[in-house]
This record gives C-alpha cells, structure tokens and sequence, in this order.
C-alpha cells in the first residue's frame, strides 16, 4: 500500500483531458471481519477522493462535489476531497470502501502507475 501522502520528489505532469496518477491508500475496511460485522457498517466511511486544489481547479471540481475516476473504460464514483498535501498530477483513493473503492479500477500492469481520467460526475 501507498502512503496516504505521497511524496512530491515524483512529479508528474497533469494532462489537459484531467488525467492524473492515482495512488492507492489502503484501508482498514477490507478487512472481511469489519465487512460482516452489524456494529461496525456505520463507521464504513463513503468514497472519496483526496486531490490537490491546482487539479481540481484544472477540472472544474470543488470540496465536496461528485466525482469520476475512470481507467481502461471502468469508472468508480466519490466524493471530492480538496487536500493541498497531495502533490500535483496525483489523486489518492482508498481501496477497498465500497461504492468507490480504488481496487475497483484494476491494478496497473508490471508495476507502472495507473494514469485515470479525473471529472465531475
């Protein structure tokens, strides 16, 4: 797993269509205990995606506001959450929440970092 922060010394330049990396964050919701179990559902948090304000402003996303991610024609929805600790040309999703899970697009091949289509949904 990614750190929920990563680090700017990997820079990556956005794409004007609002394509970015996408790091993955895990989390303790993948945990087959914590989905099975009745007193734990409410603490389920919904989907969300942390992205740098300069790229959301890029696309025309402000805090809070229904998103988009999509990779390879497979589109996850969440909720936009502005953090100007995410570098730039990067989103954070947290795997394994669902409705919105960043495990739900996939993993990238031989390593390499998955670039996903960032819009307002």
């Amino acid at each position: 797993t990614l750190a929920l922060y990563p680090q700017a010394d990997a820079p990556v330049v956005p794409a004007a269509n609002g394509s970015v990396r996408l790091a993955r964050a895990g989390s303790p919701w993948r945990n087959p205990e914590v989905a099975a179990s009745k007193a734990l559902r409410f603490l389920v948090p919904a989907a969300d995606v942390r992205i740098a304000p300069a790229d959301a402003e890029r696309v025309g996303i402000g805090e809070g506001s229904a998103i988009a991610l999509s990779v390879d024609g497979t589109e996850i929805s969440a909720t936009a959450r502005l953090d100007s600790r995410i570098p730039a040309g990067t989103v954070v999703a947290q795997a394994g929440v669902p409705g919105g899970g960043a495990d739900e697009l996939g993993t990238p091949a031989d390593g390499a970092a998955d670039l996903v289509e960032v819009r307002s949904a």
